[in-house]
């Protein structure tokens, strides 16, 4: 994906969004984001301790304690969308929760959705879980902001 161009990697997100339908109570959004990880050549979203792609819970801890491949976004979501929107990169919006966390990708997509929850312009997303869609804003995605990481390489 690092070579796609930013209309093919909208492509793929929008047609893994599409593969991942919910199935009842049964949501995977950690296996959107092993497959967009993949296809980006991040490893370590699957376990070969346990055989599985690990939970999202499972997922946030390793995004926290892998600062080598992945960086914490800090700063204000517009720099962050204009990189996007320059090349492909892997952005994933991470959260912990008591039972089952959640993950999902931000898009390569210009523009800033206004956020009345959160009071800021956020960026838009593409997600994968009770309800699947591209392009919403983040916050659709999330009850709090999440945290943000980005993948820089092994």
């Amino acid at each position: 994906m690092k070579n796609a161009s930013i209309p093919e990697y909208r492509a793929f997100l929008k047609n893994l969004v599409a593969a991942f339908d919910p199935h009842g109570a049964e949501t995977y959004c950690n296996f959107f984001l092993h497959s967009c990880a993949s296809a980006f050549g991040a490893r370590g979203f699957f376990s070969t301790e346990k055989n599985r792609v690990l939970m999202a819970n499972e997922m946030v801890d390793f995004l926290k304690v892998n600062q080598g491949q992945w960086k914490k976004f800090s700063g204000d979501y517009k720099s962050l969308v204009q990189d996007l929107c320059t090349s492909p990169m892997l952005a994933v919006a991470a959260q912990k929760a008591d039972i089952h966390g959640h993950v999902c990708i931000l898009t390569p997509e210009p523009v800033l959705i206004q956020s009345g929850k959160w009071g800021k312009d956020v960026p838009q997303a593409a997600n994968v879980g009770k309800t699947n869609f591209y392009g919403k804003g983040l916050n659709f995605a999330f009850g709090k902001e999440p945290e943000i990481f980005v993948y820089v390489g092994a």
